[in-house]
């Protein structure tokens, strides 16, 4: 599972946003818990991750590189540095603090949870991982 975890932890909140557009309309308090327990989990994640990672060693951790589009030559590679390490961290905190905040949110909960944490997604890769993103 080491090896896989940075996939986990981003694409965690895509899960999350799919299960949120197959709740029944009317249900604002379920999709609000679903949002908190995906990026919640998502926090756990990253606790994990940071305990696990060495910081003595200067090189790529946790790495993942899988051809994604062959025919194109476009390739899935994340990994984490020491920079991008808390980084990673700081994003799932925030995002978790963030929907907790959006808790009064009542109108269209549906499209506003699921959209929030679709764009999560982006942030991971775009911020912290997006040099290892080819």
């Amino acid at each position: 599972m080491d090896t896989y975890i940075l996939t986990l932890l981003v694409f965690l909140p895509v899960l999350g946003g799919g299960v949120i557009l197959l709740v029944p309309k009317g249900r604002a308090d379920l999709i609000k818990w679903i949002a908190a327990g995906f990026t919640g989990l998502q926090v756990l994640l990253a606790i994990w991750l940071f305990g696990a990672f060495d910081r003595s060693s200067d090189v790529m951790q946790f790495a993942v590189k899988a051809a994604w589009i062959p025919s194109f030559n476009v390739n899935y590679h994340v990994g984490v540095d020491g920079l991008s390490m808390p980084m990673v961290f700081l994003t799932a905190l925030l995002s978790f603090v963030s929907i907790i905040a959006s808790w009064k949110i009542d109108k269209t909960p549906r499209g506003y949870f699921s959209l929030f944490l679709l764009l999560l997604l982006g942030g991971f890769l775009r911020h912290y991982l997006r040099p290892f993103f080819t």
